[in-house]
This record gives structure tokens, C-alpha cells and sequence, in this order.
């Protein structure tokens, strides 16, 4: 099984736990991308993990300039660890724009940014906003905050989950191929067909809590939905353990903090 199929069997087994159902047997496929025994019924079920389209500067898509975050994250931590005023510190680096510095400026950049903390440290100053004796920090950050937390911890950027909305096109562009792909599926012996979109472990992929009123606003996404051969579709928000379901987007569940996917889970 591969790495997708083996992710997407994860969200759908904790999926049915939120559902309160219990499959009686689940078997992998393609068009659909599972086939589940649930209460004597057959159903097709097709699986899809939700995007935001939101882009950088360069319109770079969200998950690029994530995964860039990261990189840049993990120099800045291999950096601070050499000194010592800078152990058990929290830094947040708050970025003018959805734009972070070339590979080829990541060293610089973090040079620049450890001489500001140990200069923060010796000031007693928690908050700072970069002149242009940082030219770097002074070009891709609006203000940088750093405090003693008394434990290590990874420093963070300022676009996290709380930046992230949801709109009706976003979820329109992520059902639109399970759409058409749908209309040339062979019904026979499926007794019915669910469409399950995942909101997951990804900031491109967080989605804001209390969805109801939202969804049920989204009038194009709802006559899509009742044009197509769905009986049911689902928004799995996996990090909170929330579900709604179509029609109607009724919510299901109650928010609580589920635990992330480690890497190299499902590798075994």
C-alpha cells in the first residue's frame, strides 16, 4: 500500500471513530478510492484532503512556502543551540509578506538574527522591529519576539493556523475533480457514494472552528453537491475531531486536540 493510500486509510479508521460507526470491512481502490461494508450497506468512498490557495509573493502556493519555512526553521534552530543566553528561548519571527529568504540568504539571515537576540537578551527587550543595521531582518520581518521560556522549544513564524480562512472557491477547486471523476464510476453493487474532504496536519490545510453558518452561506458549493451523485459528503477536520456532514452540515463531534502524524509513521 502506498504512502497516500496508507494516510488516507488513517484519516478514514479515525474518521469512523468520530462517526461513532464501525466498518465491517474496508478495501482499497481507485475509482472509488475505498470500498466500505457499513451496516449492510456498500459504499463508495472517495477521499480528498483540502488546500488552501492562498499564495506567497510570487505566487508561490502555500505549501511551498511552507515547506521553505521549514528549512529556514531548522537552520535557525541548529544556530541558537551554540549559545548559551539563547538556551530555553522562544523566538516568533513575524514576516511582512507569505515571503521568506532565498536558500542562498539563510545563513546570513540567521547571523543576523542571533546577533539581534543576544543584543535583545542584554537589553532586557522581549519585542524589536529590525532597522536597516539588519538589512535582511529589516527586509522580510515586521518585528521579531523573543522571551525566556525556561524549556527548549522550536521557534515559529507568525503564519500559523489563526491566518488561514476558508473560502467557497477553495472548497469548490478541491471537490471538482472528485466531481467529475465520480460521473464515470460503474455503480453496480455500491449501494451508495461518500465524498470525504480532510482538513489536516498542514497550516495550507487548516480550516477555522465553527464552520456551520459558513457552509451553509456557500450556495454554489451546495448546488454542485446535490447536481452530483453523492449521498453524503463530509469535512473531516482531523487536528480538532470535528465532522460535517452534507446535507445540511451537520456538525459532528465535539473540538479537542487530536495528536499529529509522525514522520515516518506510515513508512512501517
Amino acid at each position: 500500500m502506498s504512502d497516500k493510500k496508507k494516510i488516507e486509510r488513517f484519516y478514514l479508521d479515525e474518521f469512523f471513530k468520530i462517526l461513532d460507526e464501525t466498518a465491517e470491512d474496508v478495501k482499497k481502490g481507485e475509482s472509488p478510492d475505498f470500498i466500505v461494508k457499513l451496516r449492510h450497506l456498500t459504499i463508495g468512498l472517495e477521499v480528498t484532503e483540502f488546500h488552501s490557495d492562498l499564495k506567497g509573493e510570487k505566487e508561490r502556493p502555500r505549501r511551498a512556502v511552507e515547506e521553505a519555512w521549514a528549512s529556514l526553521q531548522e537552520v535557525i534552530m541548529e544556530k541558537i543551540v551554540n549559545y548559551k543566553k539563547l538556551e530555553d528561548t522562544n523566538g516568533t519571527l513575524f514576516f511582512k509578506k507569505l515571503e521568506l529568504p532565498p536558500t542562498r540568504e539563510y545563513k546570513d539571515f540567521v547571523i543576523e538574527l542571533v546577533q539581534l537576540s543576544l543584543e535583545m537578551i542584554k537589553a532586557n527587550r522581549e519585542e524589536i522591529s529590525p532597522r536597516s543595521n539588519y538589512p535582511l531582518l529589516n527586509k522580510y520581518l515586521n518585528k521579531f519576539h523573543l522571551k525566556k521560556v525556561g524549556c527548549y522549544i522550536t521557534w515559529e513564524w507568525n503564519y500559523n493556523a489563526a491566518s488561514i480562512g476558508l473560502t467557497e472557491s477553495e472548497l469548490v477547486d478541491t471537490i471538482q475533480p472528485k466531481l467529475v471523476k465520480a460521473k464515470s464510476y460503474i455503480r453496480k453493487d455500491i449501494d451508495g457514494l461518500w465524498l470525504l474532504i480532510v482538513s489536516g496536519l498542514r497550516l495550507s490545510q487548516t480550516m477555522p472552528v465553527h464552520l456551520s453558518n459558513k457552509l451553509l452561506s456557500y450556495k454554489k458549493l451546495d448546488y454542485l453537491l446535490s447536481q452530483s451523485i453523492y449521498e453524503k459528503v463530509y469535512i473531516y477536520q482531523y487536528m480538532i475531531g470535528v465532522i460535517y456532514e452534507w446535507p445540511n452540515w451537520v456538525k459532528i463531534g465535539k473540538e479537542q486536540l487530536y495528536p499529529t502524524i509522525q514522520e515516518g509513521q506510515f513508512n512501517r
